[in-house]
């Protein structure tokens, strides 16, 4: 057990998640601290919000609506760009958000009970921080809620990025050359 998070215990898994995912420990980190559930560092911000990845459909208008649930972590761009071409999942489908607003919803794990010898396994359960009994919750992962976002071109923000890369280093070439010119 990990220590707990409003009120929820979390588990923490040790040794390598590559066949099952983003482990608990880091699952919880990244979506706490909007970090990127790949590489540990900052999620990609934009004006437009946090990148998210989901391996969603992006045509399913029912889906895309205020309040979406996920246990999964946002992503920086680097991340993004790589996950979709080697993930076999989001290789198949794969939706990319800008997320304005979003918070903590609850967790996903496992439910415990009282029993006549002690706590006793009632199973699998999504639950809200704010219903009782989430003491008696195993967390295995966190869900946020997204509030307000906007489904995006991910190739369109992979271009930008770079043609703003572009434009910061040619900045930068011009400044050194007028830092060093004569006179």
């Amino acid at each position: 057990m990990d220590r707990q998070v409003k009120g929820a215990a979390h588990a923490h898994l040790e040794g390598s998640q590559l066949e099952h995912g983003v482990g608990p420990l880091r699952q919880r980190l990244a979506m706490a601290n909007l970090r990127c559930q790949v590489c540990g560092g900052p999620a990609h911000r934009t004006l437009g919000g946090v990148l998210w990845l989901l391996g969603d459909d992006p045509d399913d208008p029912e889906v895309w609506t205020r309040g979406w649930h996920t246990v999964h972590p946002p992503v920086c761009l680097p991340c993004a760009t790589l996950s979709v071409r080697v993930c076999p999942h989001l290789r198949k489908r794969s939706v990319a958000l800008r997320v304005k607003t979003g918070t903590m919803a609850g967790v996903l794990g496992v439910r415990y009970g009282p029993g006549p010898d002690g706590p006793e396994l009632l199973g699998p359960i999504e639950h809200s921080f704010r219903e009782p009994g989430i003491a008696w919750t195993v967390a295995r992962q966190l869900i946020a809620r997204l509030d307000e976002f906007t489904v995006i071109d991910l190739d369109a923000e992979i271009e930008a990025a770079a043609r703003d890369e572009i434009a910061v280093q040619e900045a930068l070439a011009q400044a050194r050359a007028f830092a060093n010119a004569p006179g």
